[in-house]
């Protein structure tokens, strides 16, 4: 299938207070009503000397809470995620983004959040906010896990993504968790819409831009 067009977002009739997001789909020719979802989020492993950055966008659908995974940005250097992050943005109405709540991790949020206040605040453009992923991190459980999800048709993931060719590799005789950098990307963002293990899913307030000032 082919999506169409950016998600757009509606308000539920049987919940006024409720933002629903719809995404129309081209298969096999047809425009289809599309899905809808409750949540849309990216998730990010960032990048090192040897591996690039990796942002994953993912959605879960409201009624059956399968989780589709729309689209895969890969970087090398930060200013082109800070480019890119507008237009992913728009296109899916990202929510927030997770992020690993390690100091070094949180360093490349800031930078990237104040670089991008700095280019974008001028032109009202939305930018999604960085939250902390703060649950347990047990790598092998979420790989099973995640290939429990894959086989029950609870997480849809296209073949042609990276995160594909790493979940179907032997991601145990890994040397280090670097070369794996699409599938932690996959681990934080599983995790954020799974309410069954360590928390449900939580709102966030909208993405305040950091105080360019500060000296990051």
């Amino acid at each position: 299938m082919k999506l169409i067009g950016n998600l757009t977002a509606f308000v539920n009739p049987l919940e006024p207070r409720e933002k629903l997001i719809q995404a129309i789909w081209l298969e096999e020719g047809r425009e289809t009503t599309g899905e809808v979802y409750w949540a849309v989020r990216g998730a990010i492993s960032w990048p090192s000397e040897q591996y690039p950055g990796y942002l994953l966008v993912g959605a879960q659908q409201k009624e059956s809470k399968t989780i589709r995974l729309l689209e895969e940005f890969e970087f090398k250097l930060l200013q082109e995620l800070i480019v890119g992050l507008p237009d992913l943005s728009d296109k899916y109405l990202i929510s927030y983004i997770l992020i690993d709540p390690s100091d070094e991790s949180k360093a490349f949020g800031a930078r990237v959040q104040t670089q991008a206040w700095r280019m974008y605040e001028s032109l009202n453009r939305r930018i999604p906010g960085f939250v902390e992923d703060e649950t347990a991190d047990v790598p092998l459980l979420e790989f099973n896990l995640i290939r429990e999800a894959m086989n029950e048709k609870r997480l849809i993931l296209p073949d042609s993504l990276e995160v594909a060719r790493q979940m179907s590799s032997n991601w145990q005789d890994a040397e280090e968790e670097g070369q794996l950098y699409a599938l932690k990307a996959l681990r934080h963002l599983v995790r954020s819409f799974d309410d069954h293990r360590y928390r449900a899913p939580v709102d966030v307030p909208p993405y305040r831009p950091l105080d360019p000032r500060a000296g990051y």
